[in-house]
């Protein structure tokens, strides 16, 4: 009884004296500076390809209900566009005055990834091909620990950070046309067919659409910036973030990423 009493009254006094410690980190921080940022960014999936899809949407028949196989076609092109806006505060810690504490709360609206795949083997003019996209929008909150070197109105900084973000409101949708056997084709399934005179061919257009799990996303990079201030209090600039980490759908799988972000800022300095 004894030996539990003790090690309850160290843990006791040991999480008071942590407790202490982060109050005191805390309370010595000073706002220094505030301000918005925009820009774009690649949050890129790294080996993105359509299987990329499946993992993340966790739809494992996405391509068996069609009889597709990837292997058969042609990738072509991918994009992955983030645009972003971050409302930033910049924090001094009166322990450590050349340390900069860049926090921000950030909303990525429409973050869009998208890939097409084609083949043009034994079909005429009408070609094999698949599109498939994901839509949906993230909010995140980021610190970063900065140093920075000013010469007069000038400045240079860099340093770590990371954030952590919230994904919803997120859809996949894949279409294409298909050739198709004649014997095979359901209007119900595959929406609407067509012949082609000319190549004796049947082909159809498809389409799906299917909604995403909310999931949660989250990046570690190095920053660096920019910027010149103008009267001691309006600072204009950019800054750039590179990175990786990972987004996670629930429901599906884990996907790592590789961040690549800039952006335009200013910022209103308080000292």
């Amino acid at each position: 009884m004894k030996k539990i009493i003790f090690t309850l009254a160290l843990v006791c006094i040991t999480a008071g004296l942590q407790a202490q410690i982060v109050s005191n980190l805390f309370s010595s921080w000073k706002l220094k500076s505030f301000g918005l940022s925009a820009g774009v960014e690649q949050d890129m999936i790294m080996n993105f390809s359509g299987n990329s899809f499946v993992r993340m949407s966790g739809y494992d028949d996405l391509f068996t209900s069609r009889d597709i196989d990837l292997d058969q076609l042609d990738l072509t092109a991918g994009i992955c566009e983030n645009p972003h806006l971050r409302a930033q505060a910049i924090f001094s810690p009166a322990a450590m005055p050349n340390l900069e504490i860049h926090t921000a709360m950030v909303a990525i609206i429409n973050r869009v990834d998208a890939i097409t795949y084609w083949s043009d083997t034994d079909l005429g003019r009408y070609d094999n091909s698949l599109t498939l996209d994901s839509w949906g929008s993230e909010v995140a909150a980021e610190m970063a620990f900065i140093r920075r070197l000013k010469a007069g109105p000038f400045s240079l900084y860099g340093g770590l950070g990371t954030n952590l973000g919230f994904t919803f409101a997120n859809t996949m949708s894949i279409y294409g046309t298909q050739a198709i056997d004649a014997n095979d084709l359901s209007f119900a399934e595959t929406g609407v067919a067509r012949f082609d005179a000319n190549n004796g061919e049947e082909y159809t257009y498809f389409s799906d659409y299917n909604d995403i799990s909310n999931g949660i996303s989250q990046r570690v990079f190095a920053q660096g910036g920019a910027s010149i201030t103008f009267l001691r209090r309006l600072e204009l600039g950019l800054e750039g973030r590179y990175g990786f980490g990972y987004r996670y759908h629930f429901g599906g799988k884990n996907l790592t990423t590789n961040l690549n972000s800039f952006a335009i800022f200013t910022r209103w300095n308080l000292n």
